[in-house]
């Protein structure tokens, strides 16, 4: 019986899976315990199948003294069937100290890292950090007295030599932490591993660029009122999920029994594209005030730079957007004319020429011509000489 409570993880150990004959990564998600309730996660959980592996302890090239220390080494490259340039690789040196926690033995546990799909990690990254690049290292409770040296594919398409964090999941935070740094090769095909920002134990990692990539977000809805599974339902906690990433509850319309639920999703940018798109807008009410939205509110970029804006206008839909700059030497702004056929569409793509600040302004208008504007800040800086 577990206790109620709230910030606890749910934990799955894939050693513990018999299916189609994989071994399969753990699943660790945070989930609140509430007394009384049908506590579901709220979202898909998943395991993942593991790349083929190199036992441990069971003889060459992974022999382990009585220490737990590595008696030989290798450099271990995993098969990668994406289709990509360059395998996964790590390089378990001799003289490394595998330690298990809590203290189990490691003999025969397979030595592995496996590419894992953004919406199978436990949770994402934020702070404007976004990455394609996530990884499985099995056995997922060890760590390394030393970091390990790795090279990893450059799925990002970062610029060569462009520094790269090593980002490694918490499990018991449940967010991500900063375990050191690697660069992009000459050729800008591969992610090195730094000295002394390697692999440092199991579980799952990241490796975003330094520079923050713009966010998006999305308002989408559960429509309540009319769909029959729902009716006669009492509702007493709800969670949602797209993409890697919770939602957030932004407005519940209706009095007493629920019409509709609002749910607002924050989704990186990579490289001028979208992540993730923007699904739906918020429906709204007829008589509510009319207001425009824009996200990012304000963004750091160098010369060069492409950024995506979204606009949300209330009421929607039935409205339409027309974005300028400012100061289009500096930043200029052009929306996307193909967007779903709209010839005012709500996303625009702001493209940095020089150094300076600038608003990129949007008018959300209704049909019956009220008018709302939003604005964006674009904070163009020189880049840094590498």
């Amino acid at each position: 019986k577990v206790e109620p409570g709230a910030d606890q993880r749910l934990e799955v150990f894939g050693e513990d899976i018999i299916s189609g004959g994989y071994t399969w990564s753990d699943a660790s998600y945070p989930i609140d315990v509430l007394p009384g309730a049908d506590n579901s996660l709220g979202r898909p959980l998943f395991v993942s199948p593991l790349s083929e592996g190199v036992p441990l302890g069971a003889g060459e090239p992974l022999a382990l003294d009585a220490e737990g220390r590595v008696m030989k080494g290798a450099l271990l490259a995993f098969y990668d069937d994406y289709g990509r340039d360059v395998n996964p690789e790590i390089t378990l040196l001799r003289g490394v100290r595998i330690t298990a926690t809590p203290p189990a033995t490691l003999v025969g546990r397979k030595f592995t890292a496996t590419y894992v799909l953004n919406e199978r990690v436990p949770v994402t990254l934020d702070d404007g950090l976004t990455t394609s690049l996530y990884f499985f290292v099995s056995p997922r409770a060890v760590t390394f007295d030393q970091p390990l040296p790795f090279k990893m594919p450059n799925n990002d398409k970062l610029a060569p030599r462009s520094r790269v964090l090593v980002m490694r999941y918490d499990e018991r935070a449940g967010s991500w932490k900063k375990e050191g740094t690697a660069r992009v090769s000459d050729d800008a095909k591969a992610i090195v591993g730094e000295t002394g920002g390697g692999i440092r134990g199991g579980g799952w990692y990241a490796f975003p660029g330094e520079k923050t990539q713009p966010e998006l977000t999305n308002v989408e809805f559960i429509q309540i009122e009319g769909v029959p599974r729902f009716q006669g339902v009492h509702i007493e906690h709800v969670e949602a999920y797209s993409g890697g990433k919770s939602s957030v509850m932004a407005t519940a319309w209706g009095e007493y029994d629920f019409k509709r639920l609002h749910f607002r999703t924050t989704v990186p940018a990579m490289n001028g594209e979208a992540i993730a798109d923007n699904k739906g807008t918020e429906p709204g009410d007829s008589n509510s005030a009319v207001a425009v939205t824009v996200t990012p509110t304000s963004h750091v970029v160098e010369p060069g730079d492409r950024l995506i804006l979204l606009a949300v206008g209330r009421p929607h839909p039935g409205g339409y957007y027309v974005w300028t700059s400012a100061d289009p030497s500096i930043a200029s702004v052009e929306p996307f004319v193909s967007d779903g056929g709209a010839e005012h569409p709500n996303r625009a793509n702001v493209v940095a020429h020089r150094p300076g600040t600038v608003k990129i302004r949007v008018m959300y208008i209704t049909p019956t011509g009220v008018t709302s504007v939003g604005t964006s800040d674009v904070i163009c800086r020189q880049a840094k000489p590498r």
